[in-house]
């Protein structure tokens, strides 16, 4: 079933694959193209309050064999992982709490984007 609007926002979506599809004045439909919705948050305050506290990436699952790089600020990687499943970072590197700085992330989907930040 296709559901149509006329407005290029939507609301209140679940991380899944999305179909969207195109029509022009003329009434042609395009061909299918498929997403998954994401959520990259971009804090982290691993700081045990409850808030923040760890980096998850909500609907990273949909594209399995996607990678997740964090680099610290001056490029030295503390993480390089393949998803396969969901990611959580706990904001640790070797074990300990990073210290308070920015942090900086590429991920490469399997799709071909590559989402920074």
């Amino acid at each position: 079933m296709i559901h149509w609007q006329y407005s290029p926002v939507f609301y209140n979506l679940e991380f899944k694959i999305y179909n969207t599809y195109v029509k022009n004045a003329s009434g042609c439909i395009s061909a299918p193209f498929p997403f998954g919705l994401l959520n990259v948050p971009n804090i982290i305050t691993p700081n045990k309050d409850g808030i923040n506290d760890v980096w998850n990436l909500k609907g990273l699952e949909l594209y399995p064999g996607s990678s997740v790089k964090i680099f610290d600020r001056y490029g030295k990687l503390l993480v390089n992982t393949k998803i396969d499943k969901g990611f959580v970072w706990d904001g640790k590197y070797l074990g300990k709490n990073v210290a308070t700085a920015s942090y900086w992330y590429i991920i490469e989907l399997t799709d071909g984007r590559k989402l920074t930040g």
